[in-house]
């Protein structure tokens, strides 16, 4: 059969044309929407709620929400309202979703802690004291509460009903503090554990074993002090000048009056103790320089400076105890015949500088004139005598020669009898003459000119040397320790005399 080619064209042409319309009528994808979206709020307390709400544009065919936290973990509604029940940071994602495609949005909320309409709270002006300090304690409580109720554990008072109470600690510990407050019916309460502590403080104190010493002599300190553990030292004048010892030795080299300083520490306190002018350093006592004779009338009356010159004891003399019972250790004259006859060891032919005499004296016999010392030259006299119940220290200078103007200087103070006395006679040359028994000065005498004197050797211990070899007011009683210096000795060297032995 034949075929007409006429349809077939048309056929062709048909299924040409329907397939072009065919493609043309095909719908497009639309483009993704962009996610977007509000919230209410974004930081809110426990147990609130929070409103989200999508505003997502472009073609918008689906939503899907992801909640972290909340009590609702997905949706898919326009708007949400989601509550959280705790606290914390929290993701929040919306997907927008259409047939072209897809886009999310995302935000962290804070939920925090919800606050109480009351809640206690306090704080102390200092939570580490010493015993028996006073805390003040001061509410910090919110929601202005009207009542308290304190307890304090070791405190006194132990309970308040203060607002702000004051309160004492007396004894060492670790205490807890609990404040309940009360609002409209309403209360809460805080307690703090171990809140104060209350230790024992250090103390400072000490001793020294001497406080009055000679030039380069030592002090030993002993530390009296409570609950320290370290120790810190200041000795002015004192080598060393500090010390972290407990218990240091100090030397002092020059003379003054002089600080000692304490400070000691614990772990929780300080204290610092100044004694002040505490420890009193005097010259070194020396009794030794510028003496130029020194009869100590041990059974002779040898002079130990000099020994090549001994005295010579003539008349009655004798030895006897002297004052610490020590037998033939004074000498004893009888007031008719004794006495010494001793070189003079003042040095000549014009010596104008100081003098010191020194002796221990024993009179029995109140009511007569005798001489004690007696240094006679042609320019000068000069006489330690007992005058009844006085010691009278005379100087009388005569110039150059017996037949010039003497001028007469005195000093005198009463004494005992039948008792050891102690003499000095300080002869300062340039202004008065003193006069101490037992170290106390009980006489003085300005003068208006220095002694001028020449070696001689007939001076006399126990009598009076009349200038024609003949002897007078002889002594009655008993001497010991006899010095002479050729200088002015301090009031420290003249009580070291006194306190030997």
């Amino acid at each position: 059969m034949k075929k007409n080619p006429v349809v077939f064209i048309i056929i062709a042409v048909f299924m040409v044309l329907y397939g072009c319309n065919s493609e043309d009528n095909q719908p497009e994808n639309p483009d993704p929407p962009t996610a977007s979206f509000s919230v209410s709020s974004a930081t809110i307390e426990e147990g609130e709620q929070i409103v989200y709400t999508s505003t997502s544009s472009g073609t918008v065919e689906s939503l899907k929400w992801e909640f972290e936290g909340g009590d609702i973990v997905t949706s898919t509604q326009n708007v949400v309202s989601v509550t959280y029940l705790e606290s914390g940071s929290f993701s929040v994602k919306l997907i927008a979703t259409n047939t072209g495609g897809s886009d999310n949005a995302e935000v962290t909320v804070t939920v925090v802690e919800s606050m109480p309409e009351i809640q206690a709270n306090f704080a102390a002006n200092a939570t580490n004291v010493a015993i028996g300090s006073e805390v003040t304690f001061t509410d910090a409580s919110i929601g202005e509460p009207t009542q308290w109720a304190w307890v304090f554990e070791g405190g006194t008072p132990a309970t308040s009903d203060l607002e702000n109470p004051k309160v004492f600690y007396n004894q060492s510990g670790t205490y807890r503090v609990t404040l309940d407050i009360t609002k409209d019916g309403t209360t809460d309460e805080e307690v703090k554990e171990n809140f104060i502590t209350v230790f024992e403080p250090a103390s400072a104190a000490f001793t020294a074993d001497v406080t009055e010493i000679l030039e380069g002599e030592q002090v030993q300190f002993t530390d009296q002090s409570t609950n320290a553990d370290q120790w810190a030292w200041t000795f002015q004048g004192g080598t060393p000048e500090t010390s972290t010892e407990q218990n240091p030795l100090i030397t002092y080299e020059t003379a003054g009056e002089y600080n000692a300083t304490l400070t000691v520490s614990n772990s929780n306190s300080t204290d610092t103790l100044e004694k002040e002018m505490l420890i009193v350093v005097k010259p070194k006592i020396d009794i030794e320089s510028d003496l130029v004779s020194y009869y100590k009338f041990e059974n002779n009356v040898n002079d130990e400076i000099n020994p090549g010159d001994p005295g010579v004891a003539l008349g009655g003399v004798s030895y006897v105890s002297d004052r610490n019972g020590n037998a033939n250790s004074a000498i004893s004259f009888d007031g008719t015949s004794a006495y010494v006859n001793f070189e003079n060891q003042i040095p000549g032919p014009d010596y104008q500088g100081d003098l010191t005499f020194s002796f221990w004296l024993n009179t029995a016999n109140a009511n007569n004139e005798a001489t004690l010392v007696s240094f006679y030259s042609l320019k000068t006299r000069i006489d330690v005598r007992k005058v009844n119940d006085k010691i009278v220290y005379k100087v009388v200078f005569r110039g150059n020669g017996a037949a010039s103007t003497a001028v007469t200087e005195t000093v005198e103070g009463p004494f005992s009898d039948n008792t050891w006395t102690h003499v000095v006679v300080r002869h300062i040359a340039a202004d008065k003459f003193e006069l101490y028994f037992d170290n106390q000065l009980v006489g003085r005498e300005d003068i208006v000119r220095a002694q001028i004197t020449e070696q001689n050797l007939n001076s006399y211990i126990g009598a009076l040397d009349t200038g024609s070899g003949t002897q007078s007011e002889f002594f009655e009683g008993t001497l010991d320790n006899f010095r002479v210096y050729t200088r002015a000795l301090t009031n420290d060297e003249i009580s070291a005399l006194f306190e030997e032995q």
